[in-house]
Formats: structure tokens, sequence, C-alpha cells
């Protein structure tokens, strides 16, 4: 019987000790999670005990080891030592043929044994919390080459009290990401939950730091949204080392309304307003770069009134429009953008996007712009999980290209 394994690409050595282990066909959830460990992605897994989730991380991970390097390349984190070696043994046994190496360290084994294992030739170390961090701590465990990051039954270890230990090895690790701070819409209004932690979980698991801000709404007027959110990127990059921060790629993304606040701090950055209301230097509240998806920008003519009532208030917004009109207000401090939108939206028009790019294009900014043919106002992801409920609408393959296309386009600022 063929080993459909194969269907991953996987190499001849990891297929052969598949077979001899039994491994013929991937069970629901290796089938979900081998594609997106070998795509390089960040991943929340959750499954039954006994479905395969040890070796759902640990095939493709055995895959993309590479052999010829002596240091650690990845780390699992487990609650128990008998799931240290339970993982040990099944990683050992997956990448056998490929001579890979796993290591268990836990409590109640003499350190010492621990650290001639370590002073080998190591692949993969498998350990508790507690003992890792000691032979992070003591430099017994050689850290600086490891690419990926398990931490094995997270539900126990926080349950069991670890959090602060697996918080501080991920930060011994310290690598530096980008953070999107995402701006919800709903015509200043409301916050869209559609648009909020659905979003945030999509860049997280593509390995971003993501942030949701739920900012004020009607009746509270403007500036006080703005404001709020040039706090948010303030206290984003003030956060640098605790949160792992690369403060030269903060990144500001909203959805319709939450499109127009993005937009208004790329825009707004240096005003004297934010200046003198939050008492801050002008880099620590400049976003690098800007993701609007289906913005409200203009309040001329195809501009989305609601959002700009709500705002501004409907009296004082009919007089005071014009002022937050982005298209108006590009300059060529404002950050390089990536928008997307529907031709056929008929809640904010196309026409926004392209007033914004093309003012961009005037004042030299660089910017990717992606107007899809068909497509309601409000899209989100595109996907089930982000679709208002008996709405098919929402869900749309095609249109849903957006988010590999802003993540590919992220890696380039």
């Amino acid at each position: 019987m063929n080993n459909t394994f194969k269907k991953y690409n996987l190499c001849d050595e990891i297929i052969k000790a598949l077979d001899g282990i039994g491994y013929k066909h991937p069970s629901d959830v290796q089938s979900k999670v081998i594609p997106e460990v070998l795509n390089g992605k960040d991943i929340i897994v959750k499954s039954q005990t006994g479905s395969g989730k040890t070796a759902a991380f640990g095939i493709p991970l055995c895959e993309k080891v590479i052999w010829e390097e002596s240091k650690p390349q990845v780390l699992v984190l487990t609650p128990t030592r008998e799931l240290a070696i339970q993982v040990k043994e099944e990683l050992t046994n997956i990448g056998r043929f490929k001579r890979i190496r796993a290591v268990a360290v836990f409590g109640k084994q003499p350190f010492s044994e621990q650290t001639r294992e370590l002073k080998q030739k190591t692949h993969i170390v498998a350990g508790t919390p507690g003992r890792v961090f000691d032979h992070i701590d003591r430099g017994t465990l050689d850290i600086s080459n490891i690419r990926y990051l398990v931490i094995d039954e997270a539900d126990e270890m926080l349950n069991m009290g670890f959090i602060d230990q697996v918080r501080d090895i991920i930060n011994k690790l310290n690598k530096k990401r980008e953070t999107i701070i995402i701006c919800p819409g709903g015509g200043y209004k409301f916050t869209s939950d559609r648009e909020a932690e659905p979003i945030a979980l999509k860049f997280v698991a593509q390995g971003f730091n993501a942030i949701v801000i739920r900012y004020s709404i009607a009746p509270v007027r403007y500036p006080a949204s703005l404001l709020e959110l040039a706090e948010t990127v303030r206290y984003v990059r003030e956060k640098e080392e605790e949160w792992n921060v690369d403060t030269k790629r903060v990144i500001v993304c909203g959805f319709s309304a939450g499109g127009h606040l993005a937009g208004s701090l790329g825009v707004l950055w240096d005003n004297e307003i934010i200046k003198e209301s939050l008492e801050v230097k002008n880099n620590e509240i400049k976003p690098n770069a800007m993701i609007l998806c289906y913005p409200v920008i203009s309040s001329g003519e195809f501009a989305h009134r609601g959002s700009f009532d709500n705002l501004l208030g409907e009296k004082e917004g009919k007089i005071r429009r014009e002022e937050l009109s982005l298209e108006k207000l590009v300059s060529n401090k404002t950050p390089k953008t990536f928008l997307w939108h529907t031709f056929d939206d008929g809640t904010v028009p196309v026409q926004n996007s392209l007033l914004f790019s093309n003012a961009l294009a005037a004042n030299k900014i660089e910017f990717e712009l992606h107007i899809y043919p068909n497509g309601v106002h409000g899209l989100g992801l595109c996907e089930e999980v982000t679709a208002r409920k008996d709405a098919s609408e929402h869900i749309n393959t095609h249109v849903a290209s957006w988010f590999k296309l802003a993540c590919e386009w992220i890696k380039t600022i």
C-alpha cells in the first residue's frame, strides 16, 4: 500500500522511517499541521489525546532539520518529564534514517549527565521548562541556532504554573517580530468583532505580533481615537524587549472606518494636535507602514457619510469633513501602504482606495494596490471565520488572497 505521506514531498529517509513505524496515512490533525509547518508558519493546534499531535509537528520538523549542523535547531517544551521522554523517542524514530539526534532534559536526573549529552551533536531538545531554562542560563544549552519552538500540552503547562518560565525561555530566544496593530471597522459607531481577533490570530499564525485596538467610538469625537492609536504605537515600541518588537516594522492595519483611523495616523503623525496632546516625539508614533482594507478615505463625492458623522458629530461633521479627507493630507512623510478593495463595494466605494493611491503616487510614496472585481463590503479574511452568520457572500476565495499578498509585502518593508 502506498504511503500517502509522500504527497508532502518528504525526503526518502523520513518516508522510510514512517513506513517502519507503521505510519501509512496522516491523521486528521497531521494532514492539517504538516503542510503548515513545512511552509514555515506559526500555528496553534487543538486536538484530542491520541490524535497524533506529536508526529504532526515531529514529521515536518525532522524534515526541516539540517543534519550537518551540530547545534540544536528545535526546542520542545513539555509539562512533564514523561512527555519529554516520549517526544524524544518519537522524534528519534521519525528521524532515525536521517540520523537526527534528540535529547530529553528534565528534573530529578543528574545535571552533569544531561550536560554531557548536550555537548554532543544535537538537533532536537525536548524538556521541562525549569530544566531547559537552567541549561540555557548556565550556558550548557546553546540556543543560538534554535529555529523552531514547540510548546506541547500548552494548557497543562499553564495549569501547572509554568507560564513565567515559558515566557523567560521565549525571551531568551528573542526573535524581533513585525507588529501589526489592527483597527476594526464599524463606521466609528462600533468596532467589529469580525475584523478584530480573527485577523490578529491569522497574523500571529504567520509569525507576526498582532494587537487589536478597541478605540473610542461615537458619541466620543475626534481626535480621541487618533490619539489612542498614536499612543498605542508609542506603547508598542516601548515594549520592544518584553514583546520582542522590531521597532522599525510597526504597522497599522485598518478595515473600513478602521482604515480611516489607520490612514489618519499615517498622514497626521507629525500634526501639532498629537504632539501637544501626548507630548511624544514624532518618531515614536509614526507607523512604518499601513495596510488599508476597503478603507474610508474621502469626505467628498465618494464619502461614507455615516463614518464622518460619527467621528465628528453630525453638525460639526458637515463643517470639518474636508479636514479629515485623507487623500488631501498625503505628503512625502506618509508611510508606504498596502491597499485592497472590491470594485463593486456598495458601502465604501472603490474610489476611496483609488484616490488615496493616486495621492501616494503623486508624492512618490511606495504602495501596493489590489482591486478585486467582486465582493461585498466588510469581507474581513473572506473566510467562514469572519463571515456574518448565514452570509455566504462574505466567503470569497479569490479575494482571500489579499492576506497572503499582504504578508509577502510586509517582508519587503
